[in-house]
């Protein structure tokens, strides 16, 4: 596979691509249970084998299927809202993914706009991006209940973008189908294994440095040509 270059605009995935947060999620959502250790690892393996899935999918499924419950709305609610107060603070504080803001920055020289397409609760991502300092790296920040595809869908249609002339950046298997739906090429972030994605035709960076680096040098050549 290879990437337009420069390309048109990039999406980027928030939890794992822009910040080092996956496994502050993962151990929030044990943080629910605190009186079924028994059950940890199996919520753990869920959420890292469905990253970028919005907090209450994550929960509706724990409750049916680990606890055998009905995932009422208010249940959902309730838990959704405690796991935003676990994870805030941890969220505006944990390191950024190596070259996150480096790639933000050179896109910004080369007129680019990014987006951020997250999982996250929309009005939480915002004050996390707004909090963090990058929220003037962004043309948009949106977040759930918009599922990615739609997401992808709105900001091709908004900007009148040919699917092959933008990247999506993700670090799950859903991130990778939302692209694929969209016509969009794709680039991995390797946070936890996703064998869903083994054999897949798609490029692999272990963090944001490669392309940070690609972007600044054509910003460079760009800078130059005047």
């Amino acid at each position: 596979m290879r990437l337009p270059s420069p390309p048109c605009a990039v999406v980027f995935d928030f939890d794992g691509v822009i910040i080092e947060s996956v496994e502050i999620k993962g151990r929030a959502f044990t943080r629910l249970f605190p009186d079924r250790p028994d059950l940890h690892d199996a919520i753990r393996a869920h959420h890292e084998g469905h990253l970028g899935i919005s907090r209450q999918e994550k929960i509706r499924w724990i409750l049916e299927s680990l606890l055998g419950r009905e995932p009422d709305p208010g249940t959902i609610r309730e838990l959704a809202s405690r796991f935003s107060d676990l994870v805030l603070e941890e969220a505006v504080r944990c390191p950024e993914v190596p070259g996150a803001r480096s790639a933000l920055e050179a896109l910004g020289r080369l007129g680019v706009p990014a987006f951020v397409a997250s999982g996250t609760p929309e009005g939480e991502l915002r004050d996390i991006v707004a909090r963090r300092g990058l929220d003037h790296l962004f043309d948009r920040v949106l977040g759930s209940p918009a599922t990615k595809p739609a997401i992808l869908r709105w900001i091709l249609e908004e900007r009148d973008l040919a699917p092959e002339a933008v990247v999506m950046i993700g670090d799950g298997a859903t991130d990778w189908e939302a692209a694929v739906a969209a016509g969009v090429p794709f680039v991995l972030r390797r946070t936890v294994a996703q064998p869903r994605l083994d054999g897949a035709d798609l490029i692999r960076v272990p963090d944001l440095r490669p392309l940070a680096e690609e972007w600044a040098r054509l910003a460079a050549v760009k800078d130059i040509g005047g």
